[in-house]
């Protein structure tokens, strides 16, 4: 059996470093040792993938969002089927966790999006990374056309994921930084987060 764990947090937690070893945007030259790094499979988060493709054709996400959120969720919709069998996959956010977005751009989800979640099934714990102080996502980047959340916004958003994975019956792990220090806490959350599955899967 192929364990489907998902890695969840609000923007600006850490789950680039924490996945695929590099900075946030604010370094990005930055690397360090991550889940892909140690080999491991990670499926991508479909919302950020789908986005960098419309762009790319000159499409802002943001100017048809009916149209990116469904895109999105086809998305991850076929990228969970295409999973290989294997000991252990990770997710980098699960449908669920897409909750926020839709409010975020002023939509609201279809039947298409609850329909994705009953029939995407992961496995228990989902780890929740808590949003770091240090990364600031409060301006705008025109380079990359990163959305805008201020700190409030992504506490909000923290705990808008955490009950919603819990509404959904799924056990969670909240996983702090450890340390002011990226490094250090990019290896302290990958140690915790590997002990916890060890400790109840494997």
């Amino acid at each position: 059996m192929t364990l489907k764990i998902i890695i969840e947090g609000a923007p600006g937690s850490g789950k680039t470093a924490l996945i695929e070893g590099r900075g946030h945007q604010d370094l990005p030259s930055t690397s360090y040792d991550g889940l892909t790094s140690r080999g491991f499979p990670v499926v991508s988060e479909s919302v950020t993938t789908v986005a960098q493709e419309m762009r790319s054709k000159q499409i802002e996400p943001r100017s048809i969002p009916s149209v990116f959120l469904r895109k999105s969720v086809e998305r991850a919709v076929n990228d969970y089927s295409a999973v290989c069998n294997g000991s252990i996959v990770f997710f980098d956010k699960g449908i669920p966790g897409y909750t926020f977005f839709a409010e975020h751009l002023g939509q609201e989800w279809g039947d298409y999006y609850y329909d994705a979640i009953e029939q995407l099934k992961y496995d228990s714990p989902v780890f929740v990374l808590e949003p770091l102080p240090s990364c600031d996502l409060s301006k705008p980047k025109e380079s990359n056309g990163a959305r805008v959340f201020t700190w409030e916004e992504r506490q909000a958003i923290h705990q808008t994921i955490m009950q919603t994975y819990s509404s959904a019956g799924y056990d969670i792990i909240e996983v702090p930084m450890f340390s002011d220090n990226p490094e250090e806490s990019v290896k302290l959350r990958l140690e915790h987060l590997l002990k916890e599955i060890g400790k109840i899967h494997l």
